[in-house]
């Protein structure tokens, strides 16, 4: 039995902001899944919600970026 993962886009957006950039939302969808459409925003939304819940990223309004923690751990990716 596998399990479904909830938040599949966080190793994407971890790579997208290892750089220590701040990205919009609608930048992050369109540079980690080719699509600012608003569905879609709305899965990167609750991937980067969770980043910010376990202290991997921080959001002001619609920036985004990476915590020291966050950089750390896109810098254990494969």
């Amino acid at each position: 039995m596998s399990a479904i993962n909830e938040f599949p886009w966080q190793e994407t957006i971890l790579r997208a902001l290892s750089d220590g950039s701040a990205m919009t939302l609608e930048e992050l969808a369109s540079a980690t899944i080719g699509s600012a459409d608003p569905d879609d925003r709305g899965d990167i939304e609750a991937d980067v919600d969770h980043l910010v819940e376990i202290g991997l990223a921080e959001r002001r309004d619609d920036q985004v970026q990476l915590t020291a923690e966050g950089r750390e751990a896109a810098g254990r990716l494969p």
